[in-house]
């Protein structure tokens, strides 16, 4: 395999970039030492310090959140209301993370309690069908704690992923989500895992609402074209497997409830295509109904609008 050429200024940034994953690592590493040693609701504290450090110090996650909230919910909210929503979802981020740093302390009693789950027997049945389950998800809430409770009921389960850059991190992070005996899937190689997995009657969980690129298909979200993932509806036509809304919602008193819908009626004209934008349509809708009801959970860091139609840029 033949390396790139790479022209000597782009070296500092290289090492630049390496240097800092290494730090993050680290310092991951020391607050999950760190908030293993609290009782959950001093972490927890932690956690809304952690979220509301980033808030004022990652000016350009600052930046995409307060956008997309203005663009998205600006004219139903004032702009005081858009920057408390936008502190709340860092802090949401800050809890999530310490949270899942406490994944090993948790046992099959302990995650029972703090997660409640509506809509189990929707679930139940769709597993039944033999065709295996497509759970379609947001960063929303904690979104990990999803994983962990169905895997430690000794549901067949795994869900796809992007892999971190980091060696480390991605060894650390994998081996807490795959704790319970789910199994993690790499992106890169996703179609081929995720064919096999359906076909052993599994639960593939998608995280679905996050830009897709060029490859993604574009609808409405908000009323603006979002580029979203294909690959829910796509296995769901292409395979039988039944598709639920899975979302964990994190209550007031810091406990969660995980709801899972009926299986989505998809519909099915003969237009792979068409079939595929109208209903991943129906899932963006679903999204944006959740969000507009706790608007402070979703990840606005995110810059979901990043890529847009080429026939609205030449606009």
């Amino acid at each position: 395999m033949i390396e790139p050429d790479y022209h000597i200024r782009d070296m500092p940034f290289k090492k630049s970039h390496k240097l800092r994953n290494q730090a993050i690592y680290r310092l991951i590493t020391l607050i999950g030492f760190g908030v293993r040693c609290m009782p959950r609701k001093i972490a927890l504290y932690m956690g809304i310090f952690l979220g509301n450090l980033v808030y004022y110090l990652v000016k350009k996650r600052r930046q995409i959140a307060l956008k997309n909230l203005r663009m998205t919910l600006g004219k139903e909210k004032g702009d005081k209301e858009i920057k408390k929503i936008a502190i709340s979802s860092f802090q949401n981020m800050g809890k999530l993370l310490v949270e899942f740093l406490n994944i090993p302390k948790y046992d099959l009693l302990y995650l029972q309690k703090l997660i409640r789950i509506d809509g189990m027997e929707n679930f139940q049945k769709a597993m039944e069908n033999g065709k295996g389950v497509i759970g379609v998800s947001w960063h929303f809430g904690n979104w990990e704690l999803i994983f962990q409770i169905i895997s430690s009921l000794n549901y067949p389960s795994a869900a796809i992923v992007q892999p971190f850059k980091h060696k480390g991190l991605e060894e650390m992070v994998t081996s807490y989500r795959e704790k319970r005996g789910g199994k993690i899937i790499k992106r890169r190689s996703a179609t081929r895992e995720t064919l096999r997995f359906l076909r052993d009657g599994s639960l593939v969980i998608f995280m679905s609402d996050q830009n897709a690129g060029e490859a993604g298909i574009f609808v409405d979200l908000f009323g603006i074209p979002a580029s979203s993932p294909r690959g829910p509806v796509l296995f769901a036509l292409r395979t039988g497997a039944a598709l639920l809304n899975m979302v964990d919602i994190r209550q007031k008193d810091d406990s969660h409830v995980l709801k899972i819908s009926q299986p989505l009626e998809l519909e099915i004209s003969g237009n792979m295509e068409e079939d595929v934008r109208i209903n991943t349509s129906k899932l963006m809708k679903m999204l944006e109904e959740i969000v507009r009801e706790y608007p402070e959970q979703w990840l606005w860091m995110h810059n979901r609008w990043k890529t847009q139609p080429l026939e609205k840029i030449k606009e």
